[in-house]
């Protein structure tokens, strides 16, 4: 069984820092839209490959009071993501699911937001780029959610939602910050210490159709006339009354007036 579905949510992302120095900076929520499209095919029982192409956002927000610093990042990404997908028959209706699987994340825009200075205030946007963000990144998916039966119009849709956590394990750093050769605009070179790995938070609901029914030929609902019933009629022979004469012997001219009366 194959279907094909799309799905709209939003997105809390969030970044984590190996390095201590980043401890001191105070994080908050940054929300992001998402969505995208899937494929579910059903390979063995209750067991589902769900491969999903979808545009997350994904940074992170902070500031460090002290230095009056604002630092805002935000990258949009190409999510592909493999999870597996195991459905539980609990009921006819309501099909609750686990899903787990590898995602590459490949970045397709987005910009840092910086501001420093109480008084004076200096504000730098930059747009993202391969000396500054690394380009891809490669995440582990899981996540939990429902799925309910309904039709429309004769046709069977599955509507579901589902919220879901994605892990990243690459560093987010270019090469060129931890090697010395990153240039921004309010420093000619720097550089960073430790790791920064992306994670985000997603909660979205969703909408898929069987693909067989979405190519299938539709029937024809038209009604047909009904076949007349195949009545078999008995043939019936009208019965001959034969009169037998008393009389033993006749001329041909009374046998020839016997045969014409029947």
């Amino acid at each position: 069984d194959i279907k094909v579905g799309a799905e709209i949510g939003f997105s809390i992302p969030s970044m984590r820092y190996s390095s201590p120095m980043y401890d001191e900076y105070k994080k908050s929520a940054l929300f992001s839209g998402m969505g995208g499209v899937f494929v579910d095919w059903k390979f063995y029982d209750n067991f589902s490959l769900r491969p999903h192409l979808n545009f997350v956002g994904r940074g992170v927000k902070m500031k460090y009071e002290p230095q009056f610093i604002d630092y805002k990042l935000k990258a949009t990404y190409f999510d592909v993501r493999i999870p597996v997908v195991y459905t539980f028959d609990l009921s006819r209706k309501i099909k609750p699911f686990l899903a787990a699987g590898p995602g590459l994340n490949f970045v397709a825009g987005g910009k840092v937001h910086y501001g420093e200075g109480s008084a004076n205030r200096q504000i730098y946007d930059v747009k993202l780029a391969k000396g500054n963000f690394r380009p891809f990144d490669f995440g582990i998916y899981m996540g939990a959610g429902f799925e309910y039966p309904i039709q429309f119009k004769g046709f069977p849709f599955m509507i579901g939602t589902e919220i879901g956590y994605n892990i990243g394990v690459i560093d987010s750093f270019s090469k060129a910050e931890k090697n010395n050769h990153a240039v921004a605009v309010n420093t000619p070179v720097y550089n960073v210490l430790g790791t920064r790995k992306n994670g985000n938070l997603s909660i979205s609901v969703n909408i898929s159709i069987p693909l067989k029914n979405l190519f299938g030929k539709k029937k024809d609902r038209r009604s047909k006339p009904a076949a007349a019933p195949i009545v078999q009629v008995k043939e019936t022979v009208p019965e001959r009354k034969v009169t037998v004469q008393a009389k033993q012997c006749c001329s041909l001219d009374e046998m020839y007036e016997l045969i014409l009366n029947g």
